[in-house]
């Protein structure tokens, strides 16, 4: 008898786990739902970049968000090389 209460009991503690993580997986893409369609309605670049760093800012919980645009020098370029 004391068996099948651990069992049902083990059972019952992988079901709750296993619905956590599914309402994990759930906010989460639904996070990145909400992301999604704000940047698509961004008209201009600097507000994309604005949403998008505002938005993995808070998404990550950092205290502070860097963005870089530009294209990335070719290292023979660099080099003064060909």
């Amino acid at each position: 008898m004391a068996q099948v209460i651990s069992e049902r009991l083990a059972l019952a503690l992988d079901n709750l786990r296993l619905f956590e993580q599914a309402q994990v997986i759930a906010r989460r893409e639904q996070l990145a739902s909400q992301i999604g369609a704000n940047l698509q309605a961004k008209t201009d670049i600097d507000s994309l970049v604005t949403v998008a760093a505002e938005a993995f800012q808070e998404a990550l919980g950092a205290s502070r968000t860097n963005v870089r645009l530009g294209v990335p020098q070719e290292k023979s370029n660099r080099n003064g090389g060909h």
